[in-house]
């Protein structure tokens, strides 16, 4: 019986490799030979089928054929041979059962650092199955005829579902998955590519983006402060190839031959390059401090430790942000481009304080690639509505709107030395605040750096804007208040949260 299942199996097999497919043929000796079958038999054998083939033809052959083609062995070992996942024993809620089979599902949120987040777990193999063949196809991969491992395949596919739910117009910057020529053309230059990065390029090549349309479309976002805006989009494997090549050729030596770019930002005048040293597998960013090579360090993007999957993680962990809702979409700049803002805007990177129901929300961001501007932090003003925490009626905080007047910063280095500031608006805006947003005109724009853009009118959503603190150093902290006039002419003093500066374990 071993002699002829070997003999057999290797048939199928040559017959998988060849254009001619096993056709699948219902007799009276397979329906005896099916009813003998014991399912790890099927289960070994089946799995030379295509498993689609296996699942469109168990309703036309025979009972005992359809009862074979959802057998668990079948299924748990697809499960393995296509995509490395394996059942594991979880302690039963039946008194009975201490233990039984479960087959984890694809996760759908990233845990801390990038690992994965809660896993769910199901008792039937070929609904597992389904699950995880649905997030290849859809990124567009075949899993049994291009190998990608399921971390990669699985945060593909939850980048394109968060994507399709806040801004499916992203979805289309993504090129089309890296040949198997451009990735051997790229390592005959530059040396062999850390497996899991080479696979995610194999997914999705870099993104295409237009200084003229959707420039702001970034896979890692941006922000803007002051005249300082970007946003970083994925290379692909030639644009990094070439880049890197350009590196040499005008700076020798400046660099290891090993670094490959694989994020720059989009924007005129901003130098923010991330490469991966396909030696180690390493992330690091360029940083630049004066806008000249020979003034320029690498830092690490991602913690060390993280080797060959340095990339992976850390991209993960960036994913794990949006959905969280830490990084979000909303506009940047005067001009309201849609992007993902760097800016927290939740989460305990975010702080906020209430005063007669204005809120001010502030969160900061490091700015590496511009040392002079050091940490730059975001704040959001605005008037509470009904049915949320702190809203105050409009008869007991005795005011309709509100207008900025001035503020009043005090900012703390890393060293300890605190410095007041004083000044009125903010970077040249006197934002008039009213429930659910603020009015925008000659009056709470003066200088006419948004006028121009939008024209007058209300604003239905929070005044934010960004500034820098300068040399604070490594770490440090600004808080404060700001001076509104009421429109019944009452000043009214709001309290800023304190907002903490740091370099973060991840570098966005």
């Amino acid at each position: 019986i071993a002699h002829r299942t070997s003999q057999f199996s290797h048939q199928f097999q040559r017959k998988m490799q060849s254009n001619k497919r096993p056709k699948l043929l219902p007799t009276n000796t397979t329906k005896f030979f099916f009813e003998k079958m014991e399912p790890d038999f099927a289960g070994y054998l089946f799995s030379y089928l295509h498993p689609i083939e296996v699942l469109t033809s168990h309703t036309r052959v025979s009972k005992e054929w359809n009862r074979l083609c959802k057998c668990a062995p079948l299924w748990n070992r697809n499960l393995s041979i296509v995509f490395s996942v394996k059942p594991k024993l979880i302690e039963s809620k039946d008194a009975k059962e201490t233990k039984k089979n479960q087959v984890p599902l694809p996760p759908d949120k990233i845990g801390v650092d990038g690992k994965d987040g809660e896993i769910k777990y199901t008792d039937s193999p070929l609904n597992a199955w389904k699950a995880w063949y649905r997030v290849y196809r859809n990124i567009k991969i075949d899993p049994l005829s291009r190998r990608i491992d399921k971390n990669v395949a699985n945060m593909w596919h939850l980048y394109k579902k968060y994507f399709s739910e806040n801004a499916p117009e992203f979805i289309d910057t993504f090129n089309r998955g890296a040949t198997d020529e451009e990735v051997k053309n790229l390592e005959n230059a530059l040396g062999p590519m850390p497996e899991s990065l080479k696979q995610i390029y194999q997914v999705f090549n870099g993104q295409t983006l237009q200084l003229s349309n959707n420039h702001y479309m970034g896979l890692l976002g941006g922000y803007e402060v002051y005249s300082h805006k970007l946003s970083t989009r994925m290379l692909s494997l030639q644009e990094g190839l070439e880049l890197s090549q350009n590196i040499h050729s005008q700076a020798p030596g400046f660099m290891k031959q090993t670094f490959l770019p694989i994020f720059m930002a989009n924007t005129r005048g901003a130098q923010k390059i991330f490469f991966c040293d396909l030696e180690d597998g390493n992330v690091y960013i360029l940083s630049n401090y004066h806008q000249r090579f020979h003034d320029t360090k690498f830092a690490h993007a991602a913690p060390k430790e993280l080797g060959k999957n340095s990339v992976l993680m850390w991209l993960r962990e960036h994913l794990k942000r949006l959905q969280e809702g830490m990084y979000a979409i909303r506009p940047i700049g005067n001009r309201g481009h849609d992007a993902i803002c760097l800016f927290p805007q939740s989460g305990n990177k975010c702080y906020t304080e209430v005063t007669r129901g204005v809120e001010i929300t502030g969160s900061s961001c490091f700015l590496i690639e511009n040392a002079q501007m050091g940490h730059a932090y975001s704040i959001r003003m605005r008037i509470l509505g009904p049915n949320e925490e702190g809203y105050v009626s409009k008869e007991q905080r005795g005011f309709d709107t509100c207008r900025l007047e001035t503020r009043t910063w005090v900012i703390e280095d890393m060293d300890g030395k605190v410095n007041t500031v004083e000044g009125k608006g903010v970077i040249g805006f006197f934002p008039i605040l009213n429930e659910g947003g603020w009015i925008l005109n000659r009056i709470s724009d003066p200088h006419r750096q948004m006028l121009r853009a939008r024209g007058r009118g209300e604003i239905k959503e929070a005044f934010v804007y960004q500034s820098c603190s300068g040399g604070v150093g490594d770490k440090g902290s600004i808080s404060g208040k700001l001076n509104f006039i009421g429109n019944n002419g009452a000043t009214i003093e709001v309290k800023v949260p304190k907002i903490i500066f740091e370099i973060p374990k991840f570098k966005y």
